[in-house]
């Protein structure tokens, strides 16, 4: 049995740090692909220079675990948890998100929400952290219907689209939404009705006033390259995705969206998140 390193640092990574965490990352995930950790390291940097995130990772020798908070105003997203595999259920998960939710209780934020593995809910459990629902990844597979009336892309996102969004997210979270776009995200809109944005060949968010415009929207999307979606499966994406042409996939790791103190969600308008990660 591999005995959990003797001195653990918690700090927010500089350099090659981040790097050195990606890898670590994707070895929790078992994921083998290494140009996947260069694209992370490239996000997350970003996530960190717009000011939507701040990361923290456990150092021992090397980066043995980490996780990230994205305050948005009075509600926040945790995400990126991961621990070293051989150094799993040793107290490292339980001291990062002890920090996190402390940067968090210094920000006076008090809804937290975070998508957990199954081996991860007994930790948010212990501390407060209640089931809301699953998460499904959903891959879609070509247009059910081509009614595109007054669905279009934008280049700038409109203020009617930000609002929508607070509404239904709970946060503000308009510089995520920045960030993605100067990324090379593609936002589609229909008309003050909803919008989604595609970025690397997914759709996320989706956010609408009902099921039709949601359902333009992701149609549209998926035009423009967009081949799957995260939904938290309340009762609204339900009958979403019955009229999308597509399947449910499962996680390699099966995702439930947890949540610590009131949502603030609008569950009726959220089909699709950013990421597990990101909300």
């Amino acid at each position: 049995m591999t005995e959990p390193p003797t001195k653990i640092t918690l700090k927010n990574p500089e350099g090659r740090e981040f790097e050195e965490a990606a890898h670590m990352y994707l070895r929790a995930f078992n994921v083998t692909d290494r140009l996947i950790a260069r694209d992370l390291v490239n996000f997350w940097k970003s996530l960190v220079e717009y000011r939507v995130g701040e990361y923290v990772i456990a150092k021992s020798t090397t980066v043995v675990g980490m996780g990230a908070t994205f305050p948005y105003q009075k509600f926040a997203w945790i995400g990126n948890m991961a621990v070293e595999p051989h150094f799993q259920r040793k107290g490292i998960g339980t001291l990062l998100l002890g920090k996190l939710l402390y940067i968090l209780e210094m920000k006076k934020i008090h809804v937290i929400a975070l998508d957990s593995s199954d081996a991860g809910k007994p930790l948010y459990t212990t501390y407060g952290f209640k089931e809301a629902c699953k998460v499904l990844w959903y891959e879609i597979q070509g247009c059910s219907s081509r009614n595109f009336e007054r669905v279009h892309t934008v280049q700038n996102i409109p203020e009617w689209c930000l609002n929508l969004d607070k509404k239904a997210f709970g946060g503000d979270r308009s510089s995520l939404l920045k960030l993605l776009l100067a990324m090379g995200g593609i936002m589609v809109v229909k008309d003050d009705e909803g919008y989604g944005i595609v970025y690397e060949k997914k759709v996320g968010p989706v956010i609408a006033d009902n099921v039709e415009a949601a359902v333009a929207i992701t149609n549209y999307a998926h035009t423009l390259g967009a081949l799957t979606m995260d939904v938290p499966l309340h009762d609204v994406p339900r009958e979403f995705l019955s009229q999308l042409k597509g399947q449910g996939v499962d996680y390699a790791t099966p995702s439930t969206q947890m949540v610590y103190g009131n949502t603030l969600q609008d569950t009726k308008r959220v089909f699709a998140q950013v990421s597990s990660a990101l909300g």
